[in-house]
């Protein structure tokens, strides 16, 4: 089968399915080769563990915050990009929790 119609079969670009195909024929897999670079220090249990952390004191600054991961881990990670990652990973923006506003009936505007 060409490439083109797996690739319209697919919804992808035809560049990526013969891609594909040629790291199948090489390697006998598809999956992404190892890539260099540093490995991570945190896994991703210990990155909810400090955004649980986090969430239950919202003003525990992120040196606090990075010094009772220490304590409870023994494993050193820096301020600005483990603990920051740790957020973006969880998917949670940092910031001062707002204060809920309750309405009351003297507060609705009739029109």
């Amino acid at each position: 089968m060409q490439a083109k119609a797996v690739a319209e079969h697919f919804g992808v670009a035809a560049s990526t399915i013969s891609r594909l195909k040629g790291r199948f024929n090489e390697t006998r897999r598809v999956q992404d080769r190892p890539r260099s670079g540093r490995p991570k220090k945190t896994s991703a249990a210990n990155d909810r563990y400090i955004v649980v952390t986090s969430r239950r004191n919202r003003f525990l600054s992120a040196y606090t915050l990075k010094e009772q991961f220490h304590a409870m881990s023994g494993i050193r990670v820096s301020t600005q990009t483990r603990i920051g990652i740790a957020f973006i990973n969880v998917a949670f923006v940092t910031g001062v929790p707002t204060k809920e506003v309750f309405l009351r009936p003297t507060m609705l505007v009739h029109v």
